[in-house]
């Protein structure tokens, strides 16, 4: 199947998604994800991360948010450095943070996503 096709349901899986109908938007994005689609896999990551038709689940969010940054994607980008930043659903990893902080090089939205969060985080705690 082609890469138009996993925009297809990526984009089903957004209706069904902005309708409320997490679970069937969950399908879409899944059969998106596993043709390639790196915002498909943030999506997935979104729905794990607030539990919206699947049982809450930080580490599998983490999981799918690294995959998705892995895709190139921004968002997934910006939410991977989250979770090492503040240790959500990973073990806090300052090395880890650095390395998708360097790789939102080319996603600007991404990158000043991840400054303002440096400049919100407690120097001394690590917590934002």
């Amino acid at each position: 199947m082609s890469n138009d096709k996993a925009i297809e349901l990526c984009n089903m899986g957004l209706q069904c998604d902005q309708a409320g109908r997490m679970a069937e938007a969950l399908k879409y994005y899944k059969k998106a994800a596993e043709l390639g689609s790196a915002k498909a896999m943030y999506n997935i990551g979104v729905c794990y991360y607030y539990g919206d038709g699947v049982e809450k689940d930080l580490k599998t969010a983490a999981a799918w948010y690294e995959r998705a940054a892995e895709g190139g994607d921004g968002d997934g980008l910006f939410s991977i450095a989250y979770c090492y930043l503040t240790g959500t659903g990973v073990e806090r990893n300052d090395r880890m943070f650095d390395y998708w902080y360097e790789r939102a090089g080319e996603h600007f939205e991404a990158r000043y996503r991840i400054a303002q969060l440096i400049l919100e985080t407690d120097p001394v705690t690590k917590k934002v």
